[in-house]
Order: structure tokens, then sequence, then C-alpha cells
């Protein structure tokens, strides 16, 4: 708006030119953390007689009367919610989650019922590109037996992962995708480190990896994808929680071990802590690299503000964010 002084002389004219093609948005999604493991369970109805989950399903989903998302990603649960082991360090309800894992090679598939019920309903109305992606391994496989991490041994923080379990916790995770996949889900990426420079001792699943263990798990993980051989599933990596900073090293690591960086065909980040100008940093040292057959992916961000905002200011904050990312990526 130019208020009062706004008439026809001064609007923009805009030239669209449709031949030129900038970029090719693969997908536009959103993330199954730490929401549909409770909103998956809400049945009762709205004022026309539609369950709610329905409801938000339809509004995330659906093509004609929603927003026609076409990726979703699942959670791929560390069992904080069951044993009660986690239970004093992950005090939010919501932020812990189910496992499948009734004993080891043995699965309950009615379990994290709630997640899985808008994990179909993506499927169902249409979602094309679905990423499996886990916090934290299964408890039985972690250092402390919780879904996150003790704050350091000795001077250094370690990941909660010990190496003598890379192998079995990389074996459950293929096993939960080759059922999904079995069962029609379009799993396109599996994703089993998240925001792995964060120590994450408490608050919600979480693991931590030192860049050379991460580059050694995921090589772990290589070994076991190349030995189930699932069509068209990739690895996806490392979903580290900021673009540059913190980050850096982790992609010094993974860029210098010629198998990861022959075998990732996308490099996923996390906007969290990233503004316009850090964006740009990250960018012009990655282009450095002459990383070129990498794509780049933004694949998770939320304000990261408690409470509800009636307002439209979280909108807007949203709007932004996705703005910076679609011009930047």
């Amino acid at each position: 708006s130019m208020g009062e002084n706004y008439n026809d002389a001064e609007m923009l004219k805009l030239t669209l030119d449709e031949s030129i093609t900038y970029q090719t948005v693969e997908s536009f999604g959103a993330s199954g953390a730490w929401w549909s493991q409770d909103v998956g369970g809400w049945s009762e109805t709205n004022d026309n007689g539609t369950e709610l989950r329905e409801e938000i399903a339809t509004l995330l989903f659906d093509s004609e009367n929603g927003i026609g998302l076409t990726a979703y990603r699942y959670n791929v649960g560390g069992g904080t919610a069951d044993s009660g082991a986690s239970f004093d360090g992950i005090t939010d309800v919501w932020r812990r989650a189910e496992s499948f894992e009734a004993e080891p090679g043995v699965y309950d598939w009615t379990k994290d019922e709630n997640a899985v019920w808008f994990l179909t309903k993506a499927k169902d109305m249409g979602v094309e590109e679905i990423v499996f992606f886990c916090n934290s391994p299964i408890e039985r496989l972690t250092k402390n037996g919780k879904g996150f991490g003790d704050a350091t041994d000795g001077d250094e923080s370690t990941s909660n992962l010990p190496r003598e379990n890379y192998r079995a916790f990389s074996e459950y995770v293929m096993d939960v995708v080759e059922h999904f996949v079995s069962e029609g889900y379009p799993v396109k990426y599996i994703s089993p480190i998240n925001e792995p420079q964060w120590e994450w001792t408490g608050g919600q699943e979480g693991c931590h990896y030192e860049p050379e263990e991460m580059v050694e798990f995921l090589n772990v993980f290589l070994d076991v994808m190349e030995e189930r051989n699932i069509e068209d599933v990739e690895l996806s990596a490392p979903e580290l929680g900021e673009w540059g900073n913190t980050s850096y090293p982790y992609y010094e690591a993974l860029f210098a071990d010629e198998r990861l960086k022959a075998s990732i065909k996308t490099l996923d980040v996390h906007s969290y802590w990233s503004d316009s100008s850090s964006k740009e940093q990250f960018l012009n040292w990655l282009n450095g690299k002459g990383i070129n057959d990498i794509e780049l992916k933004m694949s998770e961000w939320c304000e990261m503000v408690n409470g509800k905002d009636t307002t439209m200011d979280s909108a807007i904050n949203l709007a932004l964010e996705i703005n910076t990312d679609m011009t930047k990526l």
C-alpha cells in the first residue's frame, strides 16, 4: 500500500518470462515431530461432524481443500514414550515417541498409532515423497539406555550410540523402512541422524555425534542399505541444525569421505539460527568446494516460540523464512 499518494502512475509493472527456469522445487512438505504422535489421536469432531485430525490432514495434504503438501517427514521414534527410562529427562510428553520394537527383531506395527495415522493420511491424500528420520537410536542401543545423551565424557561430547551398536541400529531402521515400503508408502529418503552438533542431554529425543562419529556411522548405515537394496530409497544426511557456523566441521568431514560424498545426493539443512547473511556465507563456502552434484534442501524449521499466536505475526515470520530459503536455496 502506498497510502494517500497511491495512484495508477505509481504502479510498478512486472514482466515475467515463463521460458526461463531458475530452479526446480522437488517437494514442499512438513515434518511430523513433535505433534503428530498426539494430534493423530484427536478423533473428537468439529461442528460439522468431522474429526479434528481429519480436518487437519485435509488442510495439510489435500490439493483441493488444503495446501497439498507433496512431502512428509516421519519420525522413527526412539521409544522414550514406552519404557519410562527417559521420563526424567523428557518431561514434555509431546517430545517422546514410541518405537516399533517389542524385542530385538520382533516388531509391533500397531505402535506409534497416532503418528502412523498421519503418515497414512499423507500417503492416501497423495504425498509423493516420504522421509523417515531418527532423532535418537532406540533406547536399548544407547550408552545410557535413554533417548538422550549424557553431557560429556571427559572434555569432549560423545555420541550416545556406541560404535558396537552402529549396525544394530542401522538394521532396526531398515527393518522399519522395509515394512512401510512393503505396505506401499512412498519412502524416498532415510535420514538416521538429526542435528548431530547439539549435545541433546534432555528435553526431547536426540543424539549427538562428533564429525568423525557421524562419518563412521553413516558408512555402516550405507553398508546395511546396500545389503537390503531397497529400490529408489536414498540416504539423506546430515540434517545439521543450522546452515553454517557449528555445521562446517561436519560438512568438511562428510566431503572428505569419498564414499559418502559420492553416495549422498541430497544435503539436508535446517534453518534454525541462520539469518540471510549466514546462509549466503555458507552457500559461497559450498560453491567454493565445487560440490555441484549434491542438491541442497531445507528439511526443518519452526519459529521456536512457545504458546499460541492468534495474530498474523507467526505466519509472517514463517513466510519470510520460506521466502529466504526458496531464493537462497
